[in-house]
Parts: structure tokens; sequence; C-alpha cells
């Protein structure tokens, strides 16, 4: 078995395109609470123009149920129906069902939003007391008893009694997983109690951007399930999944007990190439460029690789502390593109025995459809790489090709369509019907093509979006045979990215 990887890369100018559903991003980097704050009144107006002005359903906001946006917020905040009481739920009901557009959302005030954050951080941390209690007490595991994780469908505690009964289910339940792994009963309350003493970071960490994209992803997916709105933070990590790519130092970092810790050294970047930061360092300040480094102990993660991260070529200054030794060290790097190589495609040479002769099948493993950076400059692109794929795997002289999209959830539409287009002549790919009723057509028009040979495409019922039209139109045309489980996913939107910051509220405002 011969196994390739991509390793020259070439950009292709993406334009996303508005479908069915869309994504509203926040592209106001707060520098501080207060400035986040301040914008979010009018990033809601903006937000809630885009989605009963651009929307495919074209719904009036005035139509929104109030009462169903504020209980999808609620499960979105306590999904599994382990902390609010039904009291809790009643009374916020009857606080902001009746006044909560027209009060407060038609002028972009999210105020009934973090109050009702605050009833759930409170229930939270009066949880963790009371857990942090109960785990200094035995517990009888010998009863026959049932618990189900999945509470989603339940109905909310009746009472904190009921709720002690549940959350006594639960923690015997994560004693006994514990067990099962050959724990004792002290090490498993040990490893129970200081999972949920992390709760108290997570509380501490949540910041009012992420109040505002819960409160309003909630609103989106009234419209329809794959609308959302995107922090700042989450349009970044959004931009970073869809190129396969980002600007920093290539270090993989996790928080333990406060402390950055480098997790894992991705190959070809700056930390890689200096040779000074190595898997288990601590990093423990950062500075930018002459600027005075910032003591990062304690500081929330996605913060600190922030700071990591910036423009590529620009200098950032790390204080690390190095595993096993006891004086720090001060590391200069400059920061460069990142690839994400594990997400990227790649390609692999089977040879199958058969009764005369051996047969060489050539196999592509396809993660998502990638392509360019929309935020930041240039990117990867899935047609290029699975171009370069398939001239490689030509030189062995591949009887077939096998394109896997099992595990696939989709990506950039476009992708979908140049993807296509290199195993047909040309012609239609997918057709878009708008909100307007018009229909647009995406073609293949580049008559050339890369592959000739047969074609199976492999799908499962993981396959969603980009895939599922990639294997639809392969075998409309009747160029692939797909094989895979009786259906796939069944997406049936095209989200578009609207950036918030080039767009203004309208001048009709919204009316109650």
């Amino acid at each position: 078995m011969i196994i390739l990887h991509k390793t020259f890369f070439r950009s292709l100018a993406i334009t996303l395109l508005l479908g069915l559903g869309a994504t509203l991003c926040c592209f106001a980097s707060p520098k501080n609470v207060d400035a986040a704050r301040k914008s979010m009144l009018r990033e809601t107006q903006i937000a809630i123009d885009a989605l009963q002005g651009y929307h495919y359903k074209k719904t009036p906001f005035i139509e929104i149920d109030s009462k169903v946006l504020i209980s999808r917020y609620l499960d979105a905040l306590d999904n599994r129906k382990m902390f609010f009481l039904q009291d809790d739920v009643d009374f916020v009901l009857l606080r902001f069902e009746k006044n909560l557009k027209p009060a407060y959302l038609f002028s972009g005030d999210l105020y009934p939003a973090f109050e009702i954050y605050n009833l759930y951080e409170k229930r939270v941390q009066e949880r963790l007391d009371w857990i942090a209690e109960r785990l200094k007490k035995d517990f009888d595991l010998t009863t026959e008893d049932t618990f189900r994780p999945d509470r989603e469908e339940e109905p909310w505690p009746s009472n904190a009694e009921y709720a002690d009964t549940l959350w006594e289910k639960r923690i015997k339940n994560d004693l006994i997983l514990e067990m099962l792994g050959d724990q004792t009963v002290k090490e498993a309350k040990q490893k129970v109690a200081k999972r949920y003493e992390r709760w108290h970071k997570m509380l501490a960490d949540f910041e009012p951007q992420n109040v505002q994209e819960t409160f309003l992803s909630a609103l989106a997916e009234i419209y329809d399930p794959h609308t959302a709105f995107f922090s700042w933070d989450t349009a970044q990590d959004f931009e970073i999944d869809i190129s396969n790519s980002l600007i920093g130092i290539g270090a993989q970092l996790r928080d333990i007990d406060g402390y950055c810790v480098v997790e894992r050294i991705l190959p070809g970047g700056p930390a890689e190439q200096s040779g000074k930061i190595h898997p288990g360092d601590k990093i423990v300040a950062v500075g930018q460029g002459e600027t005075e480094a910032v003591d990062v102990v304690g500081m929330k993660l996605r913060r600190i690789v922030q700071m990591i991260r910036g423009k590529e070529g620009t200098e950032v200054r790390l204080t690390i502390q190095p595993l096993g030794a006891e004086k720090q060290k001060h590391i200069h790097l400059i920061r460069n593109k990142i690839e994400l190589a594990a997400n990227l495609a790649s390609a692999q040479v089977i040879d199958l025995p058969g009764d005369t002769a051996t047969r060489s099948i050539g196999v592509i493993q396809l993660p998502s459809f990638y392509g360019d950076g929309h935020l930041e400059g240039e990117g990867t692109s899935t047609s290029q790489d699975v171009k370069e794929l398939l001239i490689k795997l030509s030189e062995y002289n591949i009887e077939g090709l096998v394109v896997d999209l099992r595990r696939n959830g989709g990506g950039l539409l476009s992708e979908a369509v140049a993807l296509t287009g290199l195993f047909i002549e040309d012609g239609p790919v997918v057709m878009k019907r708008n909100f307007d009723g018009s229909v647009d057509e995406d073609w293949d028009n580049n008559p050339s093509v890369t592959f000739t040979g047969p074609l199976v495409v492999l799908t499962s019922r993981m396959s969603a979006s980009a895939s599922e039209i990639m294997a639809g139109a392969l075998q409309s045309y009747k160029r692939a045979i797909v094989v895979g489980d009786e259906s796939t996913y069944g997406k049936g939107t095209v989200q578009s990215l609207l950036e918030l910051n080039r767009m203004a509220p309208q001048k009709s405002g919204l009316k109650p």
C-alpha cells in the first residue's frame, strides 16, 4: 500500500453564496467588556434585520413566538435540564414573555438574556456547592437504580428535592463509570470532584459576547437549524475550520490547572523550527513586538490563543517554563501560516489481488470541503489538493478510484462544484432556490477532466451538505457509483456568511 499526502498548495478565490440559510458573524473584536456591551445593541439590531430580511423564510421578527425563543435559550444554557427548576422556567416566562420584543429586542437590548443567564449561573453555583458537600459523604452503590444521561426531552425538575434526586443518580453514575476503569471509590470521588470543580472556571470564563452568541443563535435556529450567530471568537474558529489553516506559531495548547501547557507541536510551524518549545512546556507570559509581556497564568485559554495568533510575519514573544526545569526562558517567534494537514485531502494506492493479475486502486480520503480563508487572506483549496493527488495517483497506473465521503460533513459549496468538475466535462452541479423564488444554477464551466476512469463514491449517514451535492451530481451524470448507507444526512440548505461590521440597521428599524 502506498500512501500519498498533498505537499503543495494553491489558492482559489471563493465566493460564499447566499442561499437558504445564513450565518451571522459579529466581527467587532471586543477590546474589553464595556466595549463589547456597547456594541451589542447595534449588533443585535443588525442580526435581527438580517434574519427577517435575508433568510430564505423571510419571517418577520414580530411573528417570532417569544415563549419559543425563551424556551430555546433556556435549553441552550441547560440542555440536560439539570440546573433550572420548573419554577425558574415559569418565573422567566412570566417576567419576559409578553415584553421581550417590544420592551427590549426591538431596540437590540439583551437585558432579558443576561438576567436569565445570571439565574442560570446562580443555579449552577448552588449545585456545584451541593455536589462538593455530597462527595464528602458515603454512597450506597449496591442498590438497583436507573439514570438517563440524555434529559433533553425530559421535563424540568419539578422542585429542588427532585433535582437533588436526579443529581444523586448522576453522581453515582459518574462514580461507577470511574470505578469500571479500575479506580477505588476514593480515587473515583477525587476525580469526579475535580471534574465539577472545573465548572467554576467555565463559569468564570463565560463572557458577555458568549451570552449574546447563545441567545441570538437560539433566535436564529427558530428560522432553521443551520442558521447561527457567531461571536468574534467563534468566527475565527469557523475560519480555521473552513480554510484548514491558521496564522500562529504551530502549537496545540491546553489548560491544565490554570496553566497554558503545550500539548503538541504542529509540523512545519515556527515553534517546531525554533527547536525551543516542547510538549509539556508552560507558557507563562506573552508579549507583542516591543510591548511588555503579559502574565497569562490563570487567563482564559482562548484569550491566550488570541494573543499568540496574529498577522503573518509579525513577532510574538513567549516566556516559557520548560518541563522539568526551574529557570524560565524567553523566545521570539515570527508568526506564519500553519496548514492543518490532518484535515486535508489525502490519498493511498491499494493493490487488490485478482484471478490473473494485481490491480491498483486509488483511494482519496476527504474530511471536508475547505477553501480559501474568508476572513484572513489566502488559504487552501480542496479541488486543487485533490487535483494534485489525482495526478500523483495516475503515476501508479490506477485502474479505478474511490472517493471516501463517509465522514465528510460538508463545507464550501463552491468547492463541491469545483471538485465535481474534476470528473465531468462541464454542466450544472446544483440548483438553489432563493427566498424570492428565483433559482440559481452552479455550473462546472471547465471542460477538462482530471480523472476519466471508473469511480466509486462512499457515503454514510454522516455525509452531509456539499458531500451530498457532489455524490448526487456524479450519480446523476452516471459518472460514479455511490456506495454506502441507505441515506445520507439530508441537509438541504445553503448558508451564507453575513459580516455585521459591513451592515447597518435598516432605516425603518424594528417596530412592534
